[in-house]
């Protein structure tokens, strides 16, 4: 498996992809597999409700959610970077924020309440 990239999480891990410009996210239980789901049908929420601009990007999602592709952001380092909290976020605290090209944008929103209240959008 390739390199681990900070922390794991309680319920994935986060792997370099062999494209250095992603990372794959792996569940770390079978049982976890429908977090990278919501992961990708929130990305595909926010593409269609054209506020795609505020996530990382999903690149590509196993079927059965045993893996997610999704572009590199580089890891806050402080909590004092966090961007202010948006009405439609849920539980994003700085840890779930990253900076892809050059902007501070959620890289962590498997949550099932992120995508009711996008849906409401």
């Amino acid at each position: 498996m390739n390199k681990i990239i900070g922390e794991p999480g309680s319920s994935r891990t986060t792997y370099q992809h062999e494209n250095p410009d992603w990372v794959i996210k792996k569940p770390n239980t079978t049982s976890h597999r429908h977090k990278n789901l919501q992961e990708w049908k929130t990305w595909q929420l926010a593409v269609e409700k054209g506020i795609e601009e505020l996530l990382v990007p999903c690149v590509k999602c196993a079927p059965d959610g045993d893996w997610l592709i999704m572009e590199r952001a580089e890891l806050l380092e402080d909590k004092r970077e966090r961007p202010p909290k948006l009405p439609w976020m849920h539980d994003a605290g700085w840890k779930n924020w990253g900076v892809h090209n050059g902007r501070k944008k959620l890289l962590d929103y498997a949550s099932s309440e992120i995508y009711k209240r996008l849906k409401q959008l």
